[in-house]
């Protein structure tokens, strides 16, 4: 989509820079969920295999569960704002 954005002429250049920054922020969320999904998961394996739950890990597994949820609707947010500029071009 960047380089769409780069070859088409009839984005302002404001319009780019909105799409070029939303692409790049998502980018780095994308990223920072996979790094949570994969805390998440390590954290669930190990109430699985320990068998004893304690509040300190039901914390953390309702903490990045949350931040999870969060983190994916921002993405949510930032694409459908990319993608408001490209529909109404």
């Amino acid at each position: 989509m960047k380089e769409k954005v780069k070859a088409n002429k009839k984005y302002s250049a404001n319009e780019a820079d909105t799409i070029k920054d939303a692409l790049k922020q998502t980018y780095y969320t994308i990223m920072f969920e996979i790094l949570i999904s994969i805390l998440l998961l390590v954290l669930c394996l190990i109430n699985v295999f320990v068998a004893k739950y304690t509040l300190i890990q039901s914390v953390l597994i309702y903490y990045f569960s949350l931040l999870m949820v969060i983190n994916l609707l921002m993405i949510l947010k930032r694409i459908s704002a990319a993608l408001d500029v490209e529909i109404e071009k």
